[in-house]
């Protein structure tokens, strides 16, 4: 039977239409909630500023994500509050995940000028207690998941650039409380950073803080940065729930290289730093690279000749190899044949697959006919393929440990493994040949895993 695809809103996929979302959120709500078997989660938004915009905003990406929030909202400003003195409500209402939505204004007393160094090192300190005591009260008093943001820049620098090294610099002050949080988050597995320090830098800062809205609301972040501010917490929440994706799958042609291998051969490919469209794609295989060192798998779906295809990974300025591909199917088949095929011999769901290619026409016939498959509209420029890889937080992780980072070489094996296994009549015969086949040597790497 075929599988009925939900799509998810146009205006939740990126590039994200913040003026939709904005102007329709009861409309898109109405529709997210059409899905079925939605994960249900209760999510306490303690917030240092006003948060009803995060609130009502997370709840459509989370709703995007197949996750349906139930919501407890502190008071204006009392995220300190409401955990310390316990208060009943929150306590009752007993969440699995807890979001603190502070910012640098939530700062209590930032350093005066040329304040010794001992004096901005007790300050530090002095933060860093308040801050402790409230994720100490949750962690022992609620068990809950904690997603505590960093914090951002001000607008305004009064020491100017001397901001950025003094001791008593607010810039200064603010990356040392960012340092001892990120401190924190490592040593405690149940509390996670949201990196607003970075997030405003993407955004801007002048698009981030809006004196109007604060000053008339006391929203510390801007409603369209907020689109923004939600969207990446909502992708943490996925993680959490295990939905993050696990394989790539990649085109070949136009996608990892400019050209037709197979028409153009491997020297006339573009690839590399001596053309800016090269360079492009030298960019584009680095991010991926980068995936498959912290454990994304990675497989290639082309329409090519199997070894014109494999050519390419040979040329001087590929980042990528043969030996970073778990699964390699170019033939002439249709695409979702070949990936229902890779995810067979991967062993994983269609759904933990995200699937790149620069044809629409491909991209439409996977969507279509494999709709738990992810098909970003990445377009046909390679300059904006990771920006919207990234963009869409398919890989975000709760945490990085070493099985994540083992996870591609494991899948290769396993894989080489079945493809060996397959040329014999029974599993017998497999394993009799095992004994004796010391030539296959990542037979015996897979055994261990």
């Amino acid at each position: 039977m075929k599988t009925l695809r939900f799509e998810i809103p146009k205006a939740l996929r990126f590039p994200v239409s913040t003026a939709d979302i904005l102007g329709k959120r009861h409309l898109l709500k109405k529709e997210l909630l059409k899905q079925t078997n939605l994960i249900e989660t209760r999510i306490a938004v303690l917030g240092g500023s006003t948060t009803g915009e995060v609130k009502s905003t997370l709840e459509l990406f989370l709703l995007a994500q197949g996750i349906q929030p139930v919501f407890y909202e502190s008071g204006y400003n009392q995220y300190w509050e409401d955990v310390v003195f316990e208060n009943p409500d929150l306590w009752n209402f007993r969440p699995d995940i807890v979001f603190i939505h502070t910012t640098w204004h939530n700062v209590s007393r930032f350093p005066e000028p040329l304040e010794a160094e001992a004096e901005v090192e007790a300050r530090v300190r002095h933060e860093m207690g308040r801050f402790e005591s409230m994720w100490e009260k949750l962690h022992t008093g609620l068990g809950a998941l904690i997603i505590q943001n960093n914090f951002d820049l001000p607008r305004l620098r009064p020491l100017g650039n001397l901001e950025a090294s003094e001791p008593f610099g607010r810039v200064n002050f603010l990356l040392r409380l960012n340092a001892e949080f990120a401190t924190y988050a490592r040593t405690h597995s149940r509390f996670l950073i949201h990196d607003i320090l970075y997030l405003s830098a993407q955004v801007g800062l002048p698009v981030w803080h809006d004196y109007n809205y604060w000053h008339n609301f006391h929203m510390a972040v801007s409603p369209t940065a907020t689109v923004a501010l939600a969207r990446n917490v909502a992708g943490i929440v996925k993680g959490i729930y295990g939905k993050t994706k696990k394989c790539l799958v990649l085109d070949l042609d136009n996608t990892l290289w400019g050209g037709v291998i197979g028409d153009d051969g491997l020297q006339n490919v573009i690839l590399g730093r001596d053309h800016p469209v090269g360079e492009a794609f030298v960019n584009f295989q680095r991010y991926v690279k980068d995936l498959q060192r912290r454990g994304v798998i990675l497989a290639v779906c082309s329409k090519n000749d199997e070894q014109n295809a494999k050519e390419g990974f040979s040329h001087p300025d590929s980042v990528l190899k043969l030996d970073d591909f778990s699964v390699f199917k170019a033939n002439w088949d249709p695409k979702p044949e070949n990936i229902r095929m890779i995810a067979a011999e991967l062993s994983i769901g269609l759904d933990a697959i995200v699937f790149v290619d620069d044809n629409p026409v491909e991209r439409a016939l996977v969507a279509e006919q494999l709709p738990e498959v992810a098909v970003p509209e990445v377009g046909a420029d390679v300059s904006w393929f990771a920006e919207v890889l990234e963009h869409e937080l398919y890989f975000e992780l709760e945490k990085v440990v070493q099985d994540d980072v083992n996870r591609s070489a494991y899948y290769n094996s396993n894989a080489q493994r079945g493809v060996y296994q397959a040329g014999f009549g029974n599993y017998g015969e497999f394993l009799a040949s095992r004994r004796s086949a010391h030539s296959c040597p990542f037979i015996w790497s897979a055994s261990r895993s």
